[in-house]
């Protein structure tokens, strides 16, 4: 008599996204960045920014919410995109194609656990940055603020699963992750207020998914953005089209390794 032993999904999913916490949890050379550097970022670039003023309007609460939206936004870009290409590399996922999981509870189970370190980065972003400026946001406001800045991300994880499929390893995901984000962060006002920019840099700026990331984050304490929603429906359709992107570099994966 044959026993067939039925796969459990769920106990599955969990199993791997308790080993996605772990992961991270025991590999400081990605984790220490992942927490630290929107620290340095804004001690060198916020802090001093934050103090000023724009035409009467303090800079201290607005900057907070541009530094909010970029680490949720490099948390969720480089973990995601960057581990999947080094994981494409080491064979993890031919082995996950021959065992019953489904590719789908691997990168829920990826996504999640991202989710869960970018809440850590913008917890400890957020105390930080309210005692070194101490600027006038109340609990209710940074908790909306850290809700918005984590919807913000969510183009930024279709585009690194893009990023990790299309990239050939690690070695070249990483580049092109920071050939993306980083003139991307600077032109989309993250770091400087855009009313400092040049006005070529305003222009663009609109067109880029970390603006409105950005500008829907900042709405909770910015009282000259009135209709915040519209970056949301921004944030959506970028979400749709990275995710496009990262169907397609899948399928172009798939086809030519496992055919």
């Amino acid at each position: 008599m044959t026993t067939t032993i039925q796969p459990n999904p769920i106990a599955g999913f969990f199993a791997i996204l308790k080993s996605e916490v772990l992961l991270w949890m025991r590999s400081p050379a990605s984790l220490v960045p992942t927490l630290i550097f929107p620290l340095m970022f804004w001690t060198f670039f916020g802090i001093p920014n934050a103090r000023q003023s724009i035409n009467g309007f303090s800079l201290a609460a607005y900057m907070l919410g541009s530094y909010a939206a970029y680490s949720a936004i490099q948390t969720v870009l480089f973990n995601i995109g960057i581990n999947i290409a080094f994981e494409r590399q080491q064979g993890f996922y031919r082995l996950v194609r021959v065992t019953p999981m489904p590719m789908l509870s691997v990168l829920l189970a990826k996504m999640i656990s991202t989710l869960i370190l970018a809440m850590i980065a913008l917890v400890m972003l957020l105390i930080y940055g309210h005692l070194t400026v101490q600027p006038k946001i109340t609990l209710i406001q940074y908790l909306e603020m850290m809700f918005r800045a984590l919807l913000g991300m969510l183009p930024f994880a279709a585009l690194g699963a893009g990023i990790g499929y299309f990239a050939r390893g690690v070695q070249s995901a990483s580049p092109i992750t920071n050939l993306i984000f980083f003139p991307m962060a600077f032109g989309s006002g993250l770091f400087i207020p855009l009313e400092a920019m040049p006005e070529i840099v305003r222009k663009i700026a609109v067109y880029l998914p970390a603006y409105h990331s950005g500008m829907f984050t900042r709405a909770v304490v910015d009282p000259r953005t009135t209709d915040s929603w519209v970056h949301l429906w921004w944030i959506l359709g970028f979400t749709l089209l990275f995710l496009l992107f990262a169907a397609w570099a899948y399928k172009r994966d798939e086809g030519a390794n496992y055919r």
